[in-house]
């Protein structure tokens, strides 16, 4: 299973955050991948931002001599969103926005991307940016098979540089009825199966599924399954 090669790939990847993110980034088929924590758990006794990229060297300096992620459109609309921003999409930039994105295109960053906020369970935020050299079709095709693996992508990143700095990692806890609901949905059961298999009403069900995507901080309950699925909460889908 694809989602089982993805977390794969993430933790057995090398301990430093390049390798790790790199190792995302193969498997997602991409040109770049980028991570940055603008917050972290208190007291973490970490230099904000952290800012681990696969964009080249020079570009990375650049950005971070300027401040850039201060003003980086994509990075300062997720952070203000739970879902993922889509750079083609973004409707006006600011003055300084459109020359970070002309100054990115000088240095062969490709300015088709996707921007997604991962917000933890003990008040951090981190974004993970990916972007592609693809047409403008291909890019829609990309994200409807992906967008999912890249949410994944950014909890379990998140989650391995939590671990290089030496913060725990505080998982939150499902109930036992939240994790059997959790655990038939990821093999294709839809609400009304698994009432059924569980014996209760299907509206019981949706809450018990509602719940665990609220705990884990979802937009959907597939990314609410694969997030479970990737922190160890139910088990990986045989």
């Amino acid at each position: 299973m694809e989602l089982v090669g993805l977390i794969e790939s993430v933790e057995e990847a090398a301990g430093e955050p390049l390798q790790i993110i790199d190792a995302a980034r193969r498997f997602l088929d991409l040109r770049h991948l980028s991570y940055v924590a603008l917050t972290f758990p208190k007291p973490s006794g970490s230099k904000l931002p952290i800012f681990t990229s696969t964009y080249p060297i020079q570009w990375q300096n650049h950005y971070v001599e300027r401040d850039y992620v201060r003003i980086d459109p994509v990075v300062v609309e997720a952070a203000k969103s739970n879902l993922p921003v889509d750079w083609t999409k973004l409707d006006t930039l600011s003055e300084p926005g459109r020359t970070l994105f002309g100054e990115a295109r000088e240095f062969g960053i490709p300015t088709t991307g996707l921007t997604i906020p991962f917000r933890g369970q003990q008040g951090e935020l981190a974004v993970l940016s990916a972007c592609a050299d693809f047409s403008a079709r291909t890019w829609e095709d990309y994200k409807h098979e992906n967008i999912w693996k890249l949410m994944v992508a950014n909890s379990l990143i998140h989650r391995r540089i939590l671990d290089i700095h030496n913060i725990a990692d505080r998982r939150p806890k499902l109930t036992r009825r939240e994790i059997e609901c959790l655990c038939w949905t990821s093999q294709g059961k839809t609400c009304a199966d698994v009432a059924t298999i569980l014996n209760i009403a299907e509206t019981t069900a949706r809450c018990y599924l509602n719940s665990a995507r609220s705990k884990l901080n979802c937009v959907t309950i597939a990314h609410c399954v694969a997030k479970a699925i990737s922190m160890r909460l139910i088990p990986p889908v045989s």
